[in-house]
């Protein structure tokens, strides 16, 4: 029964969504390698888990191993049988950070890949439909901030979990943050920043 006004209107209902992923817990080598650990194994099918269900029309990853291992763990058990690697989907330090020294080309290379992704993936679809993208915390962070402010300073007060789930819906209109570094998923004693 319905008081006569509109239902609210659902925002998956005619927008790309976008399920941005931070990678499962891994062993800390250097900046992009390192493979996952058991809990980062663990983590990733906790995300499966998590997207059961959902129609997923794509699934795509960073090229960093850590990114590479917990996409094809999450693609596995949802039956999707090609994960798409992206370099663009790397980690950045776009701003300065206190405590660290980031050179700032590096700054400049980090703003300028958030601006790619952006540009490559937060287009509007002419269909709903939905994707997952396995990458970085610093990315994702970077992005919520972007898409919310217009640039990425004070990412780094922000926490993103391995296995952690923000989601963004494009429509015509624009973009909008749905939800940051979901983790319900993951059981309290397996969750992990570091």
């Amino acid at each position: 029964m319905t008081d006569g006004r509109p239902a609210p209107k659902d925002p998956f209902a005619d927008g790309r969504v976008l399920h941005f992923v931070r990678h499962g817990q891994y062993y800390d080598g250097e900046f992009e390698s390192g493979s996952l650990t058991a809990l980062g194994r663990r983590q990733a099918g906790f995300v499966a888990a998590h997207f059961a269900g959902v129609p997923i029309d794509a699934i795509s990853s960073s090229d960093a191993p850590r990114a590479i291992e917990t996409a094809d763990i999450v693609a596995e058990k949802l039956g999707l049988e090609r994960v798409v690697r992206h370099r663009v989907l790397r980690e950045v330090l776009p701003t300065s950070v206190p405590g660290f020294v980031i050179p700032r080309q590096k700054r400049a290379e980090g703003s300028r890949g958030i601006e790619r992704v952006i540009e490559r993936f937060f287009k509007p679809s002419r269909l709903a439909r939905q994707e997952v993208f396995i990458c970085h915390g610093n990315l994702i962070r970077s992005l919520v901030l972007w898409v919310t402010t217009g640039r990425p300073g004070g990412f780094h007060r922000m926490i993103t979990h391995h296995g952690g789930v923000t989601t963004f819906v494009v429509v015509r209109s624009g973009i909008r943050v749905v939800a940051f570094n979901v983790q319900e998923h993951v059981p309290h004693r397996w969750r992990s920043i570091v």
